[in-house]
């Protein structure tokens, strides 16, 4: 079994959004504390390098647009 760990922190996150899906968007300005603002983008920058990396796709912020990641159940993140 394979084990990879890919750690990631606020200041690796980029300061605009375009990075993000419009859904991932919408669901961003629908947040209205700051800290919630900021852990969600953190958790989904990480999410978006861990699948680029797996898929073995450059981390290039205008690649990141084409991996979405959604919440199948709650709790349950899906890519």
């Amino acid at each position: 079994m394979n084990i990879f760990w890919l750690q990631q922190a606020e200041r690796d996150v980029p300061v605009d959004d375009q990075w993000l899906t419009p859904d991932e968007l919408n669901r961003l300005r629908g947040m209205g504390f700051p800290q919630r603002r900021r852990d969600w983008r953190l958790g989904r920058w990480t999410a978006k390098c861990a699948v680029a990396s797996y898929l073995e796709w450059p981390s290039r912020h205008d690649i990141f647009t084409d991996i979405e990641v959604r919440l199948l159940h709650p709790g349950r993140l899906r890519c």
